[in-house]
Formats: C-alpha cells, sequence, structure tokens
C-alpha cells in the first residue's frame, strides 16, 4: 500500500502504481528519444537500464544526445481510371507514384501524401511516436 501511495503522490500514470506493472528491469535495453518540436530535430540514444545500490534504483547517465535534422521521406501517390492503354483484367483503377516535379491529373480520383519519419541512421523510430505526429515506417 505504500508503493502505491508513493506512486500516486509523484503523478506515476495509474498502469505503472501497481507493483506488478511492467517497470524498467536492469539489463533492458532502452531507446531515448528527444524531440525539439520547434526545429523538427530529432536525437536518440539505445542503452542499457542499470542497477544501482541495494534498494533496486535504476540510475542511467546518458552521454549527450546529439539532435540532428529529420530523416524524413515524403512520396506522393495518385490514383486513377485507366482510360487508354493495356488494362489487367479487373482492374479499373490504378495507383501511381508521383515522381518528382510531377503532376496529377484533374480527372483523378485520389491524390494521398504519405511521410516516413526514420531515425538519423535510417532505422524506424519507435511505434508508440505516431501519437505525437511522427508516422512509423509502413509496407509498401
Amino acid at each position: 500500500m505504500v508503493f502505491v501511495s508513493r506512486a500516486s503522490a509523484t503523478k506515476v500514470t495509474e498502469p505503472f502504481q501497481k507493483r506488478n506493472a511492467d517497470h524498467i528491469r536492469p539489463g533492458e535495453q532502452l531507446q531515448l528519444v528527444a524531440i525539439n518540436r520547434a526545429s523538427g530535430y530529432i536525437g536518440s540514444v539505445k542503452f542499457t537500464s542499470k542497477q544501482v545500490g541495494v534498494g533496486g534504483d535504476i540510475n542511467n547517465a546518458l552521454d549527450s544526445i546529439i539532435m540532428r535534422p529529420p530523416n524524413l521521406k515524403i512520396w506522393a501517390e495518385r490514383v486513377h481510371e485507366i482510360h487508354q492503354g493495356r488494362q489487367v483484367a479487373g482492374e479499373e483503377e490504378r495507383t501511381n507514384l508521383i515522381g518528382n516535379e510531377g503532376i496529377t491529373l484533374e480527372d483523378d480520383l485520389a491524390v494521398s501524401i504519405h511521410t516516413e519519419w526514420l531515425d538519423h541512421n535510417g532505422l524506424p523510430l519507435p511505434a508508440e511516436l505516431a501519437d505525437f505526429g511522427y508516422t512509423p515506417v509502413s509496407p509498401k
């Protein structure tokens, strides 16, 4: 009961107020992602949690995080009906990527713009960042 009241007093979110919650454990591989909303710069570092002291406290001293410009991929697709040319059986509409300085046409059914946010090394950002406006890598 002491743990629950202490967790509540320190504003620990409700799922983690129970002693058997999925807390960070020593030796666990973690990734810290820092985001500067004003500039869009992102920094991340992976590390292993360490146990310090007898009470089971976990404390990590991380080196500085290098903030880098966003590694962002942007592309657009157009959906259109096939009026001329070769048509595959059963295919009434087709989706094509819009090339660099490409155009869409007035009779296109839809145009969609997609983004992928990646870490500086090209690896995907954690999927949980989708809740904050960063789209995870999706299969094409």
